[in-house]
């Protein structure tokens, strides 16, 4: 039973139309486990709308790659919830735009640049929040941190 919802944000980047960092990020939910927490329909990947910048001479081609980026997530991540921002409200708000339309106990929040490297049992985490009612938020360490 699914009790996990994950949410992944992502916004405009130079690599863009590469899918290339978002696909490190997904293959890394490979360490989230055990699976039985969460399924492909509880992944929201949501894109933040383009912001253009008057004095910026490559904005058609950085909207057209990023535009491009959006198309290569819906291709590649059909099974997930891909929701895409009619103008750009930030990762708060894209966050607390997602959790009004989850309805599971618990999120994992990853941004587009962030991926786990290593297992992480969300079962013990979960037995952690559930017992203990101070605790509501765990963070995960950088790869530049554990080095």
């Amino acid at each position: 039973m699914s009790q996990i919802s994950i949410i992944i944000t992502t916004s405009p980047i130079i690599s863009n139309p590469s899918t290339e960092i978002v696909d490190h990020v997904i293959d890394g939910l490979k360490y989230v486990g055990p699976k039985e927490y969460f399924s492909d329909k509880d992944i929201y990947i949501v894109c933040d709308e383009f912001k253009v910048n008057d004095d910026d001479n490559l904005i058609d081609i950085k909207k057209r790659n990023y535009l491009l980026y959006i198309d290569q997530l819906k291709e590649k991540y059909s099974a997930y919830n891909i929701l895409i921002r009619d103008k750009k409200y930030g990762c708060v708000n894209n966050i607390k735009y997602v959790l009004d339309l989850i309805h599971n106990d618990y999120v994992i929040l990853v941004q587009h640049d962030w991926a786990s490297v290593t297992d992480i049992n969300i079962e013990n985490i979960i037995n952690a929040m559930n017992k203990h009612d101070v605790v509501k938020y765990v963070g995960f360490e950088s790869i530049t941190a554990v080095k």
